[in-house]
């Protein structure tokens, strides 16, 4: 017994001894394959940026590792060719952590050199997991630029990014106390997303952002933005399968004189869009980007070539678009823009619309529009609410009476100091103002 105690306890011995190093092995081969993995997501997005691992040298109890990425096209975007990461990996026994290092890129030091008498206000910190999960904490100190007269205060912040194996999932949070700039000012950024991947061109989750304060003065105008925050999500529908997308936009106030607004927001909304023909579209726009980037590098001395070229890729963008318009025109396709609201010193807008497809078409099948607008009552749902006040508008003529026969009033009414509309589609009819439409 006492002997089978002593085995037991000598194999637990070597087991702690040679953990970290067999730890480190997984952990090499854990992260060249994130390597792989970000690459291949790299080449998806066609914007020709790419990590390569310098050097790894693997020891019992750490590792150090050189790490270059190649910026692609945005090159020149940032001024820079590459980045070089120096991480030097402790295994540990309860978790694996990294610090990572700027040190061996020449502009970083000469940055620090300059305005930070050499400190360095990025801290970098990593945690791996075993099962493929990586963590990062990246820390920005407070610190000052002198930029002429005045100084540029950069404020502290925190990103936190988390990595699921294979990047399945993506979890970002940021939080950033924002920049002073003599009488600029950006107030409490903060930015979440968590996405996971259905595929190659469809990420499904949701993302924020905002921003407390946004106040810029230059002497001769000034405006000023109060709790500005917008939320994105998409949904994934397997069965069948569609995506739906919803954006959100908001603020406190905005004020700019003579304008000022408060208390704004409105949601855009697309629900069951087939799912086939948005990553094919999302694919498209990615690839039509990047090429558009690389060229407009190229010409940037030129704003004519420039803003010809721009104009090319978007033409082509928008043919492509229209070929593949039928895939997206299924039954249950709705485009909506809902809980519009504005408060300005004239009153309150508001506006809710919601259209929908009730059967699947094609382009041509909207053709006898044309001739029988009636049949628009077959094809879509429609219910829009809109209030305007009187005194932003005036009198318009065109607003307030018939447009064409069968009309029994104008697109908008009025009720009380405010132009109302409200429309929809009821039993086959189409309905203004609680009175039918007679199409012909």
């Amino acid at each position: 017994m006492k002997k089978g105690f002593a085995v037991l306890g000598l194999l637990l011995i070597l087991a702690g001894v040679g953990f970290p190093f067999f730890k480190g092995i997984v952990l090499e081969r854990v992260i060249r394959q994130t390597v792989d993995d970000i690459n291949l997501a790299y080449a998806d997005s066609g914007q020709k940026a790419v990590i390569e691992i310098q050097e790894y040298d693997r020891r019992y109890s750490d590792s150090t590792i050189e790490w270059k990425l190649h910026l692609g096209t945005f090159k020149d975007v940032l001024g820079i060719e590459e980045l070089i990461l120096l991480d030097h990996v402790d295994h540990g026994y309860s978790k694996t952590v990294s610090s990572t290092s700027l040190e061996k890129n020449n502009w970083f030091k000469n940055f620090q050199n300059q305005n930070f008498n050499g400190e360095n206000p990025v801290t970098i910190k990593t945690v791996y997991s075993l099962f493929g999960d990586i963590g990062s904490k990246i820390e920005l100190a407070s610190f000052s630029i002198k930029k002429g007269e005045n100084a540029i205060q950069i404020k502290p912040g925190i990103l936190n990014l988390k990595f699921i194996k294979k990047l399945k999932q993506i979890i970002c949070q940021l939080s950033w106390e924002g920049i002073v700039f003599g009488k600029q000012h950006l107030t409490n950024v903060r930015f979440a997303t968590q996405m996971d991947k259905v595929s190659k061109g469809i990420w499904s989750g949701t993302a924020s952002f905002s921003v407390d304060s946004i106040i810029s003065d230059d002497g001769s105008h000034f405006f000023e933005i109060k709790n500005f925050t917008t939320e994105y999500s998409l949904g994934y529908q397997k069965e069948p399968s569609t995506v739906s997308i919803g954006v959100t936009l908001g603020m406190d106030q905005f004020e700019s004189s003579p304008m000022d607004i408060k208390n704004a927001a409105i949601q855009f909304g697309i629900k069951h869009l087939d799912a086939k023909g948005f990553e094919e579209l999302v694919v498209l726009n990615t690839q039509m980007n990047a090429r558009l980037m690389e060229k407009v590098l190229v010409l940037k001395d030129d704003p004519h070539a420039v803003a010809k070229e721009v104009q090319s890729q978007t033409k082509r963008l928008g043919r492509e678009m229209i070929e593949n318009m039928e895939t997206f025109l299924r039954q249950g396709l709705e485009v909506s823009l809902s809980d519009f609201h504005a408060q300005i010193p004239q009153g309150e807008i508001k506006a809710n619309m919601v259209l929908g497809l009730k059967k699947t078409m094609t382009l041509s099948g909207f053709l006898p529009l044309l001739m029988n607008p009636s049949y628009a009552m077959d094809i879509f749902s429609l219910k829009s609410d809109i209030q305007i006040p009187y005194t932003l508008v005036g009198y318009q003529k065109g607003l307030l009476y018939p447009l064409i026969p069968g009309m029994q009033t104008g697109l908008f009414i009025t009720q009380g100091e405010n132009l109302v509309h409200r429309a929809r589609i009821r039993d086959g009819k189409l309905f203004l103002n609680q009175k039918e439409v007679i199409l012909e």
